[in-house]
C-alpha cells in the first residue's frame, strides 16, 4: 500500500478504481482533504450519468471508462451500416 501522506514520495496523481465501489466522488473529496497534492483518475462506475459531477471537481485529473470505447464502437458500426444502406440504395435507383 502506498502512503500518500509522505511528502517526499512524489505522488501527485493516482488511479481510483473501482470508483463506484470505493465511494465514488464523495470518497475522492474525502481523500482530497488529507492529501491536497494528489489528483485522481476515477475509473469503474464513471459513465454518462455522472461524468459531469466528477469533471467539475478540481482534484480530478482525468476520467477513465469503457463507456468511451463502447460509444465509439457504436458510432463506427452505425456509420458502416449507413454506408452499406447507401450502397444498397444506389443499386436500387
Amino acid at each position: 500500500m502506498v502512503n500518500l501522506g509522505q511528502s517526499d514520495n512524489g505522488i501527485t496523481t493516482v488511479k481510483f478504481f473501482p470508483a463506484n465501489i470505493c465511494g465514488g466522488l464523495d470518497a475522492i473529496k474525502a481523500l482530497s482533504a488529507p492529501f491536497p497534492q494528489v489528483k485522481f483518475i476515477p475509473t469503474g462506475g464513471v459513465d454518462r450519468s455522472n461524468i459531469d459531477q466528477f469533471l467539475a471537481f478540481e482534484k480530478i485529473a482525468a476520467i477513465g471508462g469503457s463507456f468511451f470505447v463502447k460509444e465509439a464502437l457504436e458510432k463506427m458500426e452505425n456509420k458502416q451500416k449507413n454506408k452499406e444502406a447507401e450502397k444498397s440504395a444506389s443499386f436500387i435507383i
